[in-house]
């Protein structure tokens, strides 16, 4: 039974599994009649019952307290809407169903570990949902060992990563997002603009594309603003001066008589966009491709994951699809 979640006068626990009960008097199979179920589930119907509104919350509690569940064959459970149904499951941390998960895994260990990967769980090692994952490498060692063990791997690479974000902030602490936007201002002129002045093209590294670190330092950008006080923004033209003159004229026009350039701010910034761009790439071509490439699988070898593809053809295909959004900031 769901934990966490009562439902409410809204859905009611047999509205799925009446569905179920349909859809086989209509003489399909148990697993046609399960994927109707989940497409229900996943498309979010039912919307509503009478004039009440139906939550996300009580649907999940719902279709995971539903019967038919578990007497499904293992066909059923490797279909890929029941997949994308058990990754939400795992994306969500207000319902848990542990004897149904284990239930799965023991029947269908490769649907369990899609569905985690597509759930983003690789990311969110807190999530009480990574805890019944991870009891399935105790309960079931031969197949979630060392899946579990990867995802361990990841977690340490990604808390590593933004650890190093982290500290390289604190230099930049005290900065107005003014401030901070001088900064990228005279980071981009020097190593951003020249290329379209000069249309020399993008660099041979991807992570240091043009869009790319534009993308970190929007990121950037986003944290200051979210970490400084409301009176921060009601700025005066006598305070824009004095942050100017102190932050950009000393570059700008270096004098004798004034102050030297910041240049250590200048290298702090430097050093956090650089750790920035390496955290946004850890999530967009490891993490991501873990999540969502099935081309791929990660092997452990000791304390490292390889990536061993799978199918040539479709990998050729998710680097392609993902130049072309890599693209996009052209247009």
């Amino acid at each position: 039974m769901s934990r966490g979640v009562k439902l409410t006068r809204g859905l009611q626990l047999s509205d799925y599994s009446s569905l179920f009960t349909r859809n086989m008097q209509a003489e399909q199979s148990a697993s046609e009649a399960a994927v109707g179920v989940a497409e229900a589930y996943l498309d979010g119907k039912p919307h509503r019952r009478g004039k009440h509104k139906i939550t996300r919350s009580e649907r999940d509690a719902a279709f995971w307290s539903s019967a038919f569940l578990n007497s499904l064959p293992t066909e059923a459970r490797n279909t890929q809407p029941l997949v994308l149904a058990l990754a939400r499951y795992l994306g969500h941390e207000r319902i848990s169903n542990v004897a149904l998960l284990e239930h799965i895994a023991a029947i269908a260990p490769d649907a369990v570990r899609r569905a985690v990967c597509y759930s983003g769980l690789v990311l969110r090692s807190d999530s009480p949902r990574r805890l019944e994952v991870n009891r399935l490498a105790v309960i079931a060692p031969n197949e979630f060992h060392e899946f579990v063990r990867g995802l361990d791997v990841f977690d340490k690479a990604y808390h590593e990563r933004l650890t190093e974000v982290e500290t390289l902030k604190q230099p930049l602490a005290d900065l107005t997002p003014l401030e901070l936007l001088v900064y990228a201002s005279l980071y981009a002129f020097e190593h951003l603009v020249p290329r379209d002045l000069l249309m020399v093209g993008q660099p041979v590294d991807p992570d240091t594309h043009t869009d790319v670190v534009w993308d970190a330092i929007n990121d950037l950008l986003i944290w200051k603003i979210s970490t400084v006080d409301d009176s921060v923004f009601r700025l005066t033209e006598s305070g824009i001066g004095k942050s100017l003159a102190i932050h950009l004229s000393p570059f700008l026009f270096p004098s004798n008589d004034g102050p030297s350039p910041r240049e250590d701010l200048y290298e702090a910034f430097g050093r956090l966009l650089a750790a920035q761009i390496e955290l946004n790439s850890f999530i967009s071509r490891s993490a991501d491709a873990f999540s969502y490439d099935d081309s791929i699988t990660y092997v452990l070898r000791g304390e490292r994951l390889d990536i061993v593809e799978r199918d040539l053809a479709a990998r050729a295909a998710w680097e392609r699809n993902g130049e072309k959004l890599a693209r996009l900031h052209n247009y």
